[in-house]
């Protein structure tokens, strides 16, 4: 009888769910040709994705499919695990889906169809582990869904769930926080007092081990602290649990808040508070003891020293001077702020000794800051605190007694030396080569064109060369460092002037990877990002691809060529390279092993080009005039929203089809 229930509840969604009277187009009238797999399973499926593990080091894999009557999933040998009835489904992530099914409510009165979205959770075996009243999280969330549990709502209330269907924290709990080997799960505040609540401590598997009394429990250096309030409400220490036990240790006179950026040494600064009065910001060690206790309101500095701007407690940005503080409560220096944000910019590296500061700062004060029209110091404190944007060599102008510029070059700012420096009359242009120690140094014309050399951070000749300039736009900020370099051979590109051809450089020594090969190379931001760079050979006028080893993968007449990292929630399935011919032919490459997956022919006018209008009469993008976005096996054709799989098919965009999900 139960088999019998559950059967009629799929066959009613399914006998009522009904995504619209999708065909498979013709090849015929829209592919000329292509290298497809073979379907070996079912005409009945429309879509057919590529078999995926369902979870982590699984043998077992699925593939996601569509009919007329929805979304599901089968396996390798073609049965259906997950009955394709779905209006939408998710990936596998740790051997669940998420799935959403219409449920069919009664009539109205007046004779209207009703419906609801109800969102299942599954197994790979079709099992729903929710229940009817049960709502389930943000299924892409790491937070809620983990490698051995998940995080679900019922009747409002959350509780944990393992990955079997096992209940691991009942449903009774207002919100739950997961630690490496524990729950901590709170039940609703009462009175509106959030003081007095409660929190409820289960280990991993399950076990309830301890309820203690406590607004949250917060863990610092691997132990855990739980705050304390007096009769009033107020804030009044906290106290440390045993990390096995959880039975009550040591109590403190501080509340732990904020953790630490920027720093391998310290987790976290503490407050002290007393009522409403909010009293300094101190560092806490390991040993749970505060860091230079007579220097409240400090920065921690590259894991070397504090600094705290003087006066204490106020914005850095209109402090009048900063303090540097050591680890052992002494204070090493104290500079005024027109001092500190220079020495920040020519010897960060260097702030802790003042001695060797005071003999370089004379010196200092002639330099120009490059390309501003202020002096070094104008710069922000919330600057020279982010490690980030801190650049290891500062580039300046020296100046005469007039302001008259005379030279120019770079200082290490982690030692305070000059790496290189060059008369304004010798060089026209002293640049950095950014993620490497080296420095171009252009000259003035030649008879043999615009000349350059190439020095290394102690003044020593590398490599002499011939062009423009050595291109190094990547982001700083983000220590994206290029794997190598191009060198404009064209035009100036330093006043921002057309540039013709470029040669590649490698990194490690600044030499050319194409001796007598003139190429066009996309910027290094695509080369970070995609592990490959796309380029124009400058005799031929074809387009190819340069893998992270110098190595040609790929060239040929692409008017289009890009690289797409749409993997599913697990990182499954294939980072892809599109190569579009002007001949209408679309090549699928797997990213990083070049493996080829897909070519196909198309008709003439299928592939929409840039400035075309689609069916709504809509201007075309460049990118939706693209095949290759690509998921788990399915590929958006073009903007009219045809979708395609690697078996062939091809049908219209299904309502509920996201590429992105």
């Amino acid at each position: 009888m139960k088999k019998l229930a559950f059967f009629l509840t799929l066959l009613f969604p399914l006998a009522f769910f009904s995504q619209g009277n999708y065909q498979k187009y013709d090849h015929k009238n829209i592919i000329v040709k292509g290298d497809f797999k073979k379907n070996y399973f079912s005409d009945r499926y429309l879509l057919i994705g590529d078999f995926m593990p369902v979870k982590e080091n699984s043998k077992m894999k699925a593939a996601k499919v569509f009919t007329s009557n929805g979304w599901g999933f089968i396996d390798e040998k073609g049965k259906e695990i997950i009955p394709a009835i779905y209006e939408s489904i998710s990936d596998f992530r740790h051997g669940l889906v998420s799935a959403k099914l219409i449920i069919p409510l009664p009539t109205t009165r007046d004779g209207r169809k009703r419906t609801e979205l109800r969102t299942d959770l599954l197994t790979y075996t079709g099992k729903r582990l929710n229940g009817e009243k049960s709502f389930v999280m943000d299924f892409k969330n790491l937070y809620y869904y983990q490698k051995d549990f998940f995080q679900i709502n019922e009747n409002n209330y959350q509780g944990m769930m393992s990955n079997a269907g096992k209940i691991l924290v009942p449903f009774k709990y207002e919100s739950i926080e997961v630690d490496d080997n524990y729950f901590f799960a709170y039940f609703p505040v009462k009175n509106n007092n959030y003081n007095e609540r409660i929190a409820d401590i289960y280990s991993r598997k399950g076990k309830l081990i301890k309820s203690i009394k406590g607004n949250s429990v917060q863990k610092v250096y691997n132990k855990f602290f739980v705050p304390e309030y007096d009769k009033d409400g107020n804030r009044a220490g906290c106290f440390s649990l045993n990390s096995k036990t959880f039975e009550r240790e040591k109590k403190y006179e501080f509340q732990i808040f904020n953790t630490v950026e920027n720093s391998k040494l310290f987790e976290k600064t503490i407050i002290f508070e007393r009522g409403n009065d909010i009293y300094h910001i101190f560092h806490l060690d390991k040993n749970f003891e505060i860091v230079s206790p007579s220097y409240p309101n400090t920065y921690i500095y590259d894991d070397q020293f504090l600094i705290q701007p003087i006066p204490i407690g106020k914005d850095p940005d209109k402090a009048t001077s900063f303090a540097i503080i050591d680890f052992k409560n002494n204070k090493i220096a104290e500079y005024s702020r027109e001092d500190y944000l220079l020495y920040q910019y020519f010897a960060y590296g260097k702030l802790d000794d003042p001695k060797f500061l005071e003999s370089q700062k004379a010196y200092w004060r002639k330099l120009k800051k490059y390309n501003s029209s202020g002096y070094f110091w104008t710069k922000q404190w919330d600057y020279f605190k982010d490690l980030e944007r801190r650049e290891r060599f500062s580039k300046f102008f020296e100046v005469d007694s007039s302001g008259r510029e005379i030279s120019s070059g770079f200082i290490d700012a982690t030692t305070g030396k000059i790496c290189i420096k060059r008369d304004i009359s010798e060089a026209a242009y002293i640049g950095e080569i950014k993620g490497t120690d080296f420095f171009q140094v252009k000259y003035k014309n030649t008879v043999n064109g615009n000349k350059f050399d190439i020095f290394n951070s102690k003044d020593q000749f590398i490599t002499s060369n011939f062009g423009n300039y050595i291109s190094t736009d990547f982001d700083v900020l983000n220590k994206h460092d290029p794997d190598y370099y191009v060198l404009d051979k064209g035009k100036d590109t330093i006043y921002n002037q057309q540039r013709n051809f470029q040669q590649l450089l490698n990194k490690k020594n600044m030499k050319p990877v194409f001796n007598n090969q003139l190429m066009s190379f996309a910027d290094p931001h695509y080369v970070y990002k995609h592990d490959v760079m796309t380029f124009t050979d400058f005799e031929s006028k074809k387009t190819g691809l340069i893998d992270k080893n110098y190595k040609i993968r790929a060239i040929g007449d692409y008017d289009i060529i890009r690289s797409f990292y749409l993997e599913n929630i697990n990182n499954q399935g294939y980072s892809i390279i599109y190569l579009k011919t002007k001949s209408n032919t679309i090549e699928i490459i797997k990213n990083k092993t070049f493996e080829h997956i897909l070519k196909v022919e198309f008709e003439p006018g299928i592939l929409k080009k840039y400035g075309d209008k689609d069916k709504d009469g809509k201007e075309i993008s460049l990118n939706s005039s693209i095949l290759g976005t690509y998921k788990n096996g399915f590929y958006l054709i073009n903007e009219e929203q045809m979708v395609m799989d690697r078996y062939g098919n091809i049908i219209d965009k299904p309502y509920s089809f996201n590429i992105l999900d």
